[in-house]
């Protein structure tokens, strides 16, 4: 659904707007609109107003009225009647240079097209938006495996990437189910089932501690494993190899300390083989393992006065061509720590690395100093990592046989009557991965596929894998559905375990949990206060944290962090840690509201951020230490606040060489105003380069030679205004006064200075971003009403549909009497009609 542009309403619109309400609210049983007053009326008005722009030649804004009929319910079209109405009345059609609506006119029209509406939306009380039988997506998947079996394995990764549909990955329309990916749950749900479920001895947890030794050409820097010794975690006791460190060449005596490796950062060229790593290791088992290392961060003293400007070394540890574990590195030379992470890992052959992952290059430094420094000197003002040892320590077992092993195979009385325990075992486990009560004649199929399997079977574990990799290949699994009974019913209520996993998969991404399946077969769960206490609940909960990634990821683009880099030699602060915490400051920022139950329209405009120390240093904001993320106040020189000025956003909405006020023009109309433009003409072309002869024209003077093109211009008037708002914010969000010819380190001086001013098709104007976001505020409907659809497509895991509208004008007009609360948006989500109907 489109809404409103931001506009004024033409005096002569509301009047006749006002009246046409007034009219049918006094008169609900006005006659409907009927194929007679359309031809001898709005079908000539058309014509003669409409059709020039949006006919069967030319199709401005993507909108065609030629082809409208008269009935809407039947052709679906009140969404595009409704648009036209409301572009009528906003005196945005026809245009300003056209012959206008005489009043007559004005009020033929919309009294019209407003009983069409009516109609369509008294038929819509008798239904929903369509039933989908929808798939779990990928992260869908994982979580609910994790949930349902109990083991810290990925599930999902060998998964095909789920497409899109209307903003999301988890809407019903888009998840299909091809062979391939059958073949692919088939494999999968055989590995997880094998980890899951054990047989004989516990596999011995063993040690292997790992010291560096350089061997080869001093200016290559490879380290070695000195030291490869297996055991039991404690047979090598306090004692530590010890060695004086080898060092990376030139003039680094003073960093030779014994029993630390100094690793300086990996650099594309210098540095790229100075990392400790084990050769042909092999996790002997599948399972989970601990890797632990000894480090501290070492930082020359140097030309720079505040060295910590460049932070910390950066400890990354990567197996098999997965990272494991990226940390700063902290600790001072005196207090050495031990950084530690807990991973699963097949039983493969592999090499680990561990590397000193600080992306600054030392040209980066010197064009920060000014100076031409030597950086193979002691007092190179760059970050090393001093590692002492590091181990890898499993396959580890908090019991055995393990907690996936008794949470499927449970004590029971009947353990040695086979076929009676498989029943017990596959009834508990199916109701489970069902998400519902499952009947009789499905348990004795699943019975007899375990009866098959024993008798091919050594044990009875072997064989119960057979109908529990079944269970997992199931539609009943892999498909949030409702009972196939009702289906031809068409809309209906949910029952109370459909409820409770729309909810959960709407909350969690995940499957219910005990709570949530009692409250179920009670049947208590579809009364108002036990649900809302339920959602409180279940936001309170570390699960939630999925809503916040999979949610705030799409719908703000968290995701799309990484698909277009910006060039490293213009964008020299940008790098991987960055990156991450440009997309750690997103999803934390929208659970800060979640979690604190905060006004949305702090999306807008906040006086604080949430960063961690590396995003702070990108921001010039002092005093945030450590890479966790924490509530950061704002002062008016940091130029931050609200979504607008977070980096992440900036970043995905320009192209890696420059910004593009287009793309976030049109990011603002379609994620906050929920006015998408339509795409693009297939003759618009692309914004020209740099003029000749003018080597430092600007991109709004090369974006104003683009919309001289008339089928651009329309489009262009309302998204540029908004994307030149950002222009103080680079290709990589780095605040900026100067456009920038060369690096964004070093600017030149004749570059010429951003101008982020603007003027809205409205006739209101601005000077910088901070102005655009008031008057956005003073226009908060609009962003409330785009807010409460975004977040119902999401609920619902479907596109919306025009009978949908009142229900999100309801959820806006709830938002706001409840002073825009996050929580009480999504409380009320799951209280609609819409949320409880199948």
């Amino acid at each position: 659904m489109r809404q409103n542009a931001t506009m004024p309403l033409v005096m002569l619109a509301v009047v006749v707007v006002a009246s046409a309400l007034s009219l049918h609210a006094a008169e609900p049983a006005a006659e409907a609109s009927d194929a007679a007053t359309f031809e001898r009326t709005i079908r000539p008005l058309l014509t003669a107003h409409c059709t020039g722009c949006h006919g069967a030649k030319k199709q401005e804004a993507g909108l065609r009225v030629d082809q409208l009929g008269d009935d809407m319910l039947a052709e679906k079209s009140a969404a595009r009647w409704h648009e036209i109405m409301d572009r009528v009345n906003l005196g945005e059609m026809p245009p300003k240079d056209r012959p206008q609506l005489s009043r007559a006119q004005l009020t033929q029209l919309t009294e019209w097209i407003h009983r069409g509406l009516k109609r369509v939306e008294a038929a819509s009380q008798t239904a929903s938006g369509e039933v989908v039988l929808r798939r779990l997506n990928r992260a869908e998947y994982a979580n609910t495996i994790r949930d349902l079996i109990g083991i810290n394995y990925p599930a999902g990764k060998n998964l095909p990437e789920d497409p899109a549909a209307f903003g999301f990955d988890n809407v019903g329309s888009a998840l299909s189910l091809s062979p391939l990916q059958m073949e692919k749950y088939l494999r999968e749900a055989r590995r997880i089932i094998d980890l899951a479920i054990v047989t004989g001895e516990q596999p011995t947890r063993e040690l292997l501690r790992v010291e560096a030794e350089r061997r080869g050409p001093e200016d290559r820097g490879y380290y070695y494993a000195k030291d490869l010794r297996l055991g039991k975690p404690n047979d090598l006791g306090d004692e530590r190899g010890r060695k004086l460190a080898w060092t990376l060449g030139g003039g680094r005596e003073e960093l030779k300390t014994e029993g630390f490796e100094h690793l300086a950062p990996v650099d594309k060229t210098e540095f790229r083989t100075n990392v400790l790593r084990a050769i042909d290791f092999t996790y002997p088992h599948a399972g989970e393992y601990i890797v632990r290392v000894r480090a501290y961060g070492h930082y020359p003293a140097g030309p720079i006065p505040d060295h910590t400007h460049f932070g910390p070394p950066r400890l990354n540890i990567t197996s098999d061509g997965v990272r494991l574990l990226a940390s700063d590195v902290d600790a001072p030379r005196e207090a050495p720590r031990v950084y530690e992470t807990r991973f699963h890992s097949e039983a493969v052959r592999t090499t680990v690395f561990i590397r000193n992952r600080y992306d600054y290059s030392p040209n980066w430094i010197n064009e920060v100093v000014g100076e031409n420094l030597n950086f193979r000197q002691p007092d190179f003002p760059q970050p090393y990592l001093a590692v002492d040892w590091y181990e890898i320590d499993g396959p580890i077992y908090d019991a055995w046989p393990p907690a996936s092993h008794a949470r499927i195979l449970f004590p029971s009385p009947h353990r040695d009557d086979e076929e009676v325990y498989a029943r017990e075992v596959l009834q508990a486990f199916a109701r489970r991965a069902y998400r519902r009560p499952v009947e009789a004649e499905e348990i004795d199929r699943l019975v007899a596929g375990f009866r098959r399997s024993r008798t091919v079977c050594d044990s009875f574990e072997q064989a119960i894998k057979t109908p529990l990799v079944a269970i997992l290949c199931s539609p009943d699994f892999l498909f949030l559905s409702e009972s196939s009974r009702d289906a031809e019913d068409g809309p209906r209520p949910m029952n109370d375990h459909e409820l409770a996993s729309r909810l959960s998969y709407f909350l969690w991404s995940s499957m219910p949990d005990e709570e949530l399946f009692g409250l179920a077969e009670k049947g208590v769960l579809r009364d108002e206060r036990v649900l809302s206490e339920q959602v409180t609940r279940m936001l309170a909960d570390a699960k939630s944290r999925a809503l916040v990634e999979n949610f705030v990821g799409q719908w703000l683009g968290a995701r799309q962090l990484g698909q277009v880099v910006p060039d490293e030699k213009l964008y020299r602060r940008y790098d991987e840690h960055l990156e991450e915490s440009m997309a750690g400051e997103m999803y934390g920022f929208f659970a800060e509201l979640l979690h604190n139950d905060l006004s949305v329209l702090n999306l807008l405009d906040s006086d604080f951020a949430v960063l961690n120390a590396r995003l702070a240093r990108f921001y010039n904001i002092d005093g945030v230490r450590g890479d966790h993320f924490r509530r950061v106040e704002l002062a008016a020189e940091h130029h931050r606040g609200g979504v607008l000025a977070q980096a992440g956003m900036l970043t995905v909405t320009s192209n890696g060489t420059r910004t593009s006020p287009v793309q976030r023009g049109v990011w603002i109309l379609e994620n906050l105003l929920g006015d998408p433009p339509p795409p693009p003409p297939p003759n618009a072309g692309e914004i020209p380069p740099k003029v000749d002869g003018a080597d430092r024209t600007t991109l709004r003077e090369r974006l104003a030679i683009h919309r001289t093109a008339s089928a651009c211009a329309a489009c262009h008037a309302k998204i540029d205004p908004l994307g030149f708002a950002l222009e103080n914010y680079d290709a990589s969000g780095f605040y900026r006064t100067q456009e920038s010819s060369r690096s964004q380190i070093n600017p030149h001086p004749r570059d010429p200075a951003v101008d982020a001013s603007g003027r809205l098709p409205d006739g209101r104007e601005f000077e910088n971003v901070e102005q655009l976001k008031q008057i956005l505020l003073e226009d908060k409907q609009k962003f409330l009403t785009c807010l409460c659809e975004k977040l119902l497509t999401y609920a619902l895991g479907r596109g919306l549909e025009y009978s949908d509208r009142a229900t999100v004008e309801q959820l806006r007009e709830s938002l706001e009497g409840d002073g825009d609360h996050l929580r009480g948006l999504i409380t009320n989500i799951v209280q609609t009609r819409a949320f409880q109907t199948k």
